[in-house]
């Protein structure tokens, strides 16, 4: 976008004939009524923002430090189909391609996250994790996309966006993107949750996206790699629904012991005469 200015950048529809625009909101959470600093998204500007994470850089990352990195715009090529080389667009008619765009990038923190929803994001992925030779650095990719075809929409990017906030479309609690119970949603199940959640990636629509996910330093960094390392608050509870009643227990008879639980992961019985 083009940052604070309150001249409208999004041409939301065409109705009509008529082009139909509005500004993009400075309040990106909907939700407090603090105004988030926001820069247009200018190649000067990205250019500057990386420049001051690298070492010696305003804001220099340290070795423990991790970097997310979020884009949802418009993608396209430079070159021919197939090559990889994808390009981000950015505002005013600008754009940077793959290999710009991860050369640019701090080596010296301790992890890169990066996920990307504009068309042909898939082309990131040689540039930033299988040409990459650093041994330390944990780096993981998600996109929307393939590095030769279009992606559709935000499906993927709501998807994942839904799976790591535990929110379904209505904003009601849905932690389904947690498989493993632990708590956290790591890089790996946010992924996994949004395949399976985007529609735009459903085998049968006769155009369909093909999200891509890579990991490097280990292959299975994703695993372990989250947004914030803060679990959600469980509430733990468990009742007894079987027996319901006080019970004559007979030696040498089978009876069932039955409850519901929340929040637990295992359950202990033990037996009393």
């Amino acid at each position: 976008s083009d940052g604070m200015s309150a001249v409208a950048d999004r041409h939301n529809a065409t109705v009509n004939g008529v082009i139909k625009t509005d500004n993009s909101p400075s309040n990106l959470d909907n939700k407090s009524t603090t105004t988030e600093s926001i820069v247009s998204a200018t190649k000067i500007n990205l250019d500057a923002t990386l420049a001051s994470y690298r070492t010696g850089g305003s804001k220099a990352l340290g070795s423990t430090d991790s970097l997310f990195i979020f884009t949802t715009s418009h993608g396209g090529i430079d070159t021919v189909p197939g090559v990889n080389n994808s390009i981000l667009y950015l505002w005013n008619k600008e754009y940077i391609n793959d290999t710009e765009f991860v050369s640019k990038l701090p080596t010296q923190c301790k992890n890169i996250t990066m996920v990307m929803e504009q068309c042909y994001s898939g082309g990131f992925i040689d540039n930033f994790i299988d040409r990459y030779t650093g041994t330390t650095q944990k780096r993981v990719i998600a996109t929307a996309s393939s590095s030769t075809e279009p992606s559709w929409g935000n499906g993927f990017s709501n998807a994942w966006t839904s799976g790591v906030a535990r929110i379904d479309d209505r904003l009601n609690p849905n932690d389904a993107a947690d498989t493993n119970g632990d708590n956290h949603i790591s890089m790996a199940e946010a992924f996994n949750y949004a395949v399976k959640a985007d529609p735009s990636a459903n085998p049968s629509l006769a155009n369909h996206e093909h999200p891509q996910y890579k990991a490097k330093n280990p292959v299975n960094a994703g695993t372990t790699q989250f947004l914030n390392s803060c679990p959600v608050p469980v509430t733990k509870s468990i009742r007894v629904t079987r027996p319901n009643t006080a019970e004559s227990w007979k030696q040498k008879s089978t009876y069932y012991i039955t409850w519901t639980e929340s929040g637990l992961s295992t359950v202990n019985i033990s037996l009393w005469k």
